[in-house]
């Protein structure tokens, strides 16, 4: 019996994501997908990236993507550090209870019926700083690398 080939853009992606080349793994990443749509862990991979690079709709679709193709570790949604992001989106919640699975118009979930005002008041300071943070990136003051390893620290919070 043969043994498929490997993906190799998925073996190029991971490199780059973990060289901290978050657009570079992307572009590998969607390029694997396109040789195998279901491959669970390239959705993963791209639920992580887009988390990272803070585009939550994208992120919840290769999630999404992700359990619809067989991926069970939810312990690992709820804990890894790159899905800190997706996390703290006010839909998550309703995301999650729903089996990590949008509504069915098929867009992610708008609205959440009861939000804490203490989660609020966090997630708020959260988003300052990683606001502040890209800023810093931006001006040039902090490498990637360095802005980074900043949002990590910040996002275990």
């Amino acid at each position: 019996m043969r043994r498929p080939r490997e993906n190799p853009f998925k073996k190029t992606g991971i490199s780059k994501y973990k060289d901290y080349d978050i657009d570079g793994a992307i572009e590998d990443f969607n390029k694997g997908i396109e040789l195998d749509p279901a491959d669970m862990a390239l959705h993963f991979n791209l639920a992580c990236a887009y988390s990272l690079t803070e585009k939550p709709k994208k992120g919840f679709y290769h999630l999404q993507k992700a359990v619809e193709n067989g991926f069970k570790d939810f312990e690992k949604i709820k804990t890894h550090d790159d899905l800190a992001y997706l996390r703290i989106q006010e839909e998550f919640e309703e995301f999650q209870e729903n089996g990590y699975k949008f509504n069915t118009s098929g867009s992610p979930i708008e609205t959440i019926d009861k939000v804490e005002p203490e989660v609020v008041i966090q997630d708020d300071i959260l988003l300052s700083q990683l606001q502040k943070l890209s800023e810093l990136r931006n001006k040039g003051l902090l490498s990637d690398k360095e802005y980074s390893l900043e949002k990590e620290k910040l996002m275990r919070r």
